[in-house]
């Protein structure tokens, strides 16, 4: 089997289903970056950007989860389904920049699909930002989103 020529930019613009990528700012909340990963399609992954949309980092829902849960450890479960006005102010104190990722598995949109797609299997990752010519942020590759396309195309896509 040949490999596609197909870019990720192509892949992207041809996706039924655009979803919007989920951004902050370094600065934000992490009340607020919860907000961003739950507010429509719900994501899992967060990227941080700056003011120019330049990647700076990531948070994963995994990431989130740890931090916002680990306060209801000690808590009786019944007492974990409902954030307590004391939590909701620890945990709006603390900003994306002091929890983000720094690392941010990513590739560009010239990228080949196919390239990308080999990368992402041998790394086991489910999410890639998707960075223009100049480094800023355009879009996200969710593994999803390649099954979508691998069930209208089949494998040619790839």
């Amino acid at each position: 089997m040949s490999k596609s020529k197909i870019t990720v930019k192509q892949c992207l613009k041809e996706m039924s289903s655009k979803h919007p990528v989920a951004t902050v700012t370094p600065d934000t909340s992490l009340h607020d970056v919860a907000r961003a990963m739950v507010k429509g399609l719900r994501r899992r992954v967060v990227y941080v950007v700056d003011e120019e949309a330049r990647l700076k980092g990531y948070i994963t829902l995994n990431n989130l989860k740890d931090i916002v849960f680990s306060h209801f450890l000690s808590s009786k479960l019944e007492d974990a389904l409902v954030l307590s006005e004391e939590n909701m102010e620890l945990f709006s104190s603390e900003k994306a920049a002091q929890v983000m990722e720094n690392d941010v598995p990513s590739c560009h949109e010239q990228d080949l699909l196919h390239n990308v797609l080999e990368w992402m299997m041998e790394a086991d990752l489910l999410d890639v930002a998707v960075l223009d010519q100049d480094d800023r942020l355009v879009g996200n590759l969710d593994v999803l989103d390649l099954l979508q396309q691998w069930l209208l195309y089949g494998c040619e896509v790839f």
